[in-house]
């Protein structure tokens, strides 16, 4: 029994199976240090996202359902273009269903819902030309006065992330 408890502390503690980042998918959410380190490693896949909806806002009705691609291309939208959005959209593992947030850019990342109605949280990033609001300072400690409420944190470049208590 040692061995396990001694084998889960060290796991929990080395992020190794349900314990990392891909294990806790689903069950909570993404951390603001992981999400703003994402970020700074592949700021040109947020480059790429945002250039292509402010060239055609249609790119905001895909996501990683292949129906909706299917409509992109029926709108005329490029193949290659559909391609590399659904390609940044797949490495962030973001946008399995299509979100709005104030009708921005919006990158869902973590969709955790509680209990049996659709109440929980969204968080991921969004893209916005001027800062949204409220700002905070960090997300994983805010706590909302009421839902539906959604609270901000600057990342960099025009991009915010959000989290959404709904």
């Amino acid at each position: 029994m040692q061995r396990v408890v001694r084998a889960e502390q060290d796991a929990k503690r080395d992020k190794k199976g349900i314990w990392s980042d891909e294990g806790l998918k689903g069950r909570s959410l993404a951390k603001d240090t992981y999400l703003i380190n994402t970020y700074a490693e592949h700021p040109d896949w947020f480059f790429t996202i945002a250039n292509l909806v402010r060239a055609d806002p249609r790119f905001l009705e895909i996501n990683q359902q292949p129906s909706t691609w299917d409509r992109a291309y029926g709108q005329g939208l490029p193949p290659s273009e559909i391609a590399l959005y659904v390609d940044v959209l797949q490495k962030l593992d973001a946008n399995e269903q299509t979100t709005s947030v104030d009708g921005q850019v919006c990158l869902i990342v973590a969709d955790i819902t509680y209990g049996l109605f659709d109440n929980g949280v969204i968080k991921g990033y969004v893209w916005s030309p001027s800062a949204p609001t409220p700002l905070v300072a960090d997300l994983d400690d805010w706590k909302p006065d009421s839902a539906p409420t959604t609270a901000f944190r600057r990342v960099a470049d025009g991009w915010y992330l959000f989290e959404l208590v709904h």
